[in-house]
């Protein structure tokens, strides 16, 4: 996510017993006062218009620093996009009943709010609305709201407490990301969607219950919960995105609905149905892993963040190796890709620092981007004539990389793969133009 600078106008110490603003972008007249105390009043008629940070600011932007507490009178329907955004001295807010709706990044980043009741009024509220909240401790989701919008509580490391209410039925991508506070999370009865990264990072969740309603689970969602201990995947779960669980380090009791017709358990590592396909492997497995003989594919982050794996065995059954699947497993030193993998993808062996040898085969054809980022071990690499493509930045950080070799006379080498200084290929091969190019040592093969 990209954060924000927040610039706040510095102002003179004062109190403004009444400004009226008019004629803004929504044609709405909006009234506030902001007192002696750092209340901030405030009243339209209907909703208020919607505003974006640094390019049409609320009325009272000059003085945010000085805003602790806000109160928004009856009778306002919509709290607009960005209207109150870093106010980081606001502690304090009082929605009342009349509002149907908050805006996007509506509380962005007021880092000492610790106090808001959200009404049952309200069934809408928009991206980011409270992303960055870290003085909020406690939240009660309105019995209205069928979807927590992406973003909602991301970063709001205190949030100890959430209340869903049985409406809700999707939970947005990184809705609770970086919640690290957030024991439990009460998923209700009718959810069908938690989404990509929605509860990313909640190092203290230890405990959670999914209910058959769901359907999908987006990639990396409760991925580095490492007190997570138990979780069962239920009958109707169709979409298990990668890396959804790994990280995991404390999951004890890792177990899958019988009834469920798309993924199966095998000694602990979970399959599609036909086991042609592993999902997911446990973080918190360790020593060798020896993949089953008629696995196909390797899926997207499969294994990452198995970094207490020190070995690994692919049999030559499989084909694809997906992206993130090794990410961040820097246990095994060692690593033979046998004949048959056709491709390996982006991020793939990711910040596997232990590395020290990688074998590929003649039947690779690509080389996803950063697939060997940051292999910090790795002295050399030979790439196999059949490769075709080599991703940007594949081999980037591999900083004991002395030297690659590129086989294929006319491989497509994308942006600056290679750290090392040493480029060997055939000449007049791309290998030696992309050596030209970036001002390293070309040695010709024959």
């Amino acid at each position: 996510m990209k954060h924000r600078v927040l610039l706040c106008a510095a102002t003179a110490a004062c109190t403004l017993s009444l400004c009226a603003c008019s004629g803004d972008s929504a044609g709405k007249n909006v009234r506030w006062t902001l007192d002696q105390n750092g209340t901030l009043t405030v009243s339209c008629q209907g909703g208020m218009p919607d505003w974006k940070f640094a390019e049409n600011d609320p009325p009272w932007n000059a003085q945010l620093t000085e805003i602790q507490n806000v109160i928004i009178e009856d009778g306002v329907t919509h709290i607009g996009n960005a209207a109150f955004e870093g106010c980081s001295a606001l502690t304090s807010v009082t929605i009342p009943d009349s509002v149907t709706s908050i805006g996007e990044n509506a509380f962005f980043f007021c880092e000492s709010l610790n106090d808001v009741t959200i009404p049952d009024s309200v069934t809408d509220i928009g991206e980011y609305a409270f992303c960055g909240c870290n003085a909020l401790t406690s939240v009660a989701i309105p019995a209205g709201m069928t979807e927590i919008s992406s973003y909602l509580f991301d970063s709001c490391i205190n949030l100890r407490e959430i209340v869903i209410p049985d409406s809700v039925t999707v939970i947005g991508d990184y809705a609770f990301y970086g919640c690290e506070k957030l024991k439990t999370v009460p998923i209700p009865d009718n959810l069908t969607v938690i989404g990509r990264n929605a509860f990313y990072a909640c190092g203290m969740l230890k405990s959670v219950t999914i209910p058959d309603s769901v359907t999908h689970i987006g990639a990396f969602a409760f991925s580095n919960c490492p007190k997570l201990n138990a979780v069962t995947i239920p009958s109707g779960v169709a979409e298990l995105g990668g890396g959804a669980f790994s990280g995991c380090y404390g999951m004890k009791d890792f177990s899958i609905s019988a009834e469920n017709p798309y993924y199966t358990l095998k000694d602990g590592v979970l399959y599609s149905k036909d086991e042609t396909k592993l999902i997911y492997y446990p973080s918190c497995k360790g020593g060798r892993c020896v993949i089953p003989d008629g696995v196909t594919e390797i899926a997207d982050a499969a294994f990452a963040h198995c970094n207490r794996m020190d070995d690994l065995i692919i049999p030559h059954s499989v084909t694809r190796i997906g992206d993130d699947a090794f990410w961040e497993c820097y246990g095994f030193t060692n690593l033979v890709i046998p004949d048959g993998v056709i491709s390996i993808g982006e991020r793939a062996f990711f910040e596997c620092s232990s590395l020290k040898s990688v074998s590929l085969p003649d039947s690779l054809t690509s080389i996803g981007d950063s697939a060997f980022w940051d292999c910090k071990s790795l002295p050399n690499i030979i790439i196999p004539k059949s490769v075709t493509s080599i991703g940007k930045e594949a081999f980037a950080g591999c900083e004991a990389l002395t030297s690659a070799t590129v086989m294929n006379e006319q491989c497509i080498i994308g942006h600056d793969p290679f750290p090392c200084s040493l480029i060997r290929g055939y000449k007049d091969s791309t290998a030696e133009s992309y050596a030209s190019t970036f001002g390293k040592e070309f040695e010709a093969i024959s």
